[in-house]
């Protein structure tokens, strides 16, 4: 770990991971990169589809046919040979149990605010002071 105040975690690529292990069947969020290598693409879209989780996924290649493929993966987000790319503009709704409700672009204010309903029936006209007496 680091020295220093406060609480820290390297960033730490994981090799030699299977798929018994927590760190690839969890999401965990940190910087962690487990690697799992996989006989051909085929198979790594099938394991990236077999996942509950479905927050985001990166494929980097530079094969065209596997760019359209891509879009096969069930996640909010896919970035294709990037990460974290993309701008406010961007729109997505996480799969799985990675969450529900679309965010980012307008969907990201609609989640910082709360609508609300307010129904006023008007009240009853005043009774004549000739009635009131």
């Amino acid at each position: 770990m680091p020295e220093g105040k406060g609480f820290f975690y390297p960033a730490t690529v994981l090799t030699g991971v299977n798929d018994s292990m927590l760190v690839m069947t969890e999401e965990t969020f940190g910087p962690l990169a487990p690697v799992a290598v996989v006989s051909s693409f085929e198979e790594g879209l099938e394991k990236a589809a077999g996942t509950r989780f479905g927050l985001a996924a990166t494929v980097y290649t530079n094969d065209p046919a596997h760019m359209v493929a891509a879009r096969a993966i069930p996640a909010g987000v896919v970035w294709v040979n990037q990460w974290q790319g993309g701008g406010p503009e961007r729109l997505y709704e996480p799969a799985g149990e990675s969450g529900m409700g679309a965010t980012g672009s307008r969907a990201a204010y609609d989640a910082a605010t709360r609508p609300v309903s307010i129904h006023v029936t008007p009240a009853a006209p005043a009774a004549p002071a000739a009635l009131r007496a």
